[in-house]
């Protein structure tokens, strides 16, 4: 999975649909969790042995929505090279 803000969307190929209401909780709740939870999470639900209460948000195989947009989920994770970078300054007044 790659984090949005390093996705690039191509001119003319923006998804317009609002994001089904039955996902958007779930979705909310999935984002705040930590890195490894998340990564956890994922997997589960590419095996679907995701807890009946997230099965609607991370059930990828047969999710109407994921097919709809176009996008496929791979049963393992891609490694990177990334490093941190510095926290910023910031100057009041």
């Amino acid at each position: 999975v790659i984090p949005a803000e390093l996705c690039k969307i191509a001119p003319d190929q923006r998804y317009t649909r609002k994001l089904p209401p039955e996902f958007s909780a779930p979705m909310v709740k999935f984002s705040s969790k930590n890195p490894e939870d998340r990564l956890a999470l994922i997997s589960a639900g590419i095996n679907n042995s995701i807890m009946a209460d997230q099965r609607s948000a991370l059930n990828y195989q047969n999710s109407l929505f994921m097919q709809d947009a176009g996008f496929t989920v791979l049963p393992e994770p891609i490694s990177v090279n990334g490093r941190v970078l510095p926290t910023p300054s910031i100057y009041y007044g």
